[in-house]
């Protein structure tokens, strides 16, 4: 015995919004720090950015620096004398708040040959709210 049949199911597209999570990075640049040499410290490479909240949902981000390529006779090096350090600022950089420094060496948690070294995690946004740093 042969049995033919056709089943089809018709639903509406069911779409369901919460908000936007949306970050912006103003600056429209990376960070490009080549070649540097020791100097002083009101000689160090400044850069400033902002990241804000444009959506309508709480933000958890990261910093990072990546692709970094820290060579000394083309050989992959630490160094504990190049520092970095992340600020926390306001609209004017009057103000500084540190929110965490280090180096390209082990206590950084910096490895020879790694492209990338992890700042901070879980920095929190509120929808709207901006955070100016250097």
């Amino acid at each position: 015995m042969l049995t033919y049949f056709t089943a089809l199911a018709v639903s509406d597209e069911q779409v369901v919004k919460s908000g936007t999570l949306e970050l912006t990075y103003h600056t429209g640049k990376d960070i490009q720090a080549t070649n540097i040499i020791p100097t002083e410290e009101e000689d160090a490479y400044v850069h400033k950015f902002t990241v804000e909240n444009t959506g309508t949902l709480d933000a958890h981000y990261n910093i990072s620096m990546s692709e970094i390529s820290l060579l000394k006779d083309n050989v992959d090096i630490m160094s504990k004398n190049l520092s970095w350090a992340l600020y926390k600022t306001n609209e004017n950089y009057s103000s500084e708040e540190l929110v965490k420094n280090g180096n390209f060496y082990l206590e950084s948690g910096y490895i020879e040959g790694t492209k990338e070294l992890v700042i901070k995690t879980g920095i929190e946004l509120s929808p709207q709210e901006k955070i100016i740093m250097f």
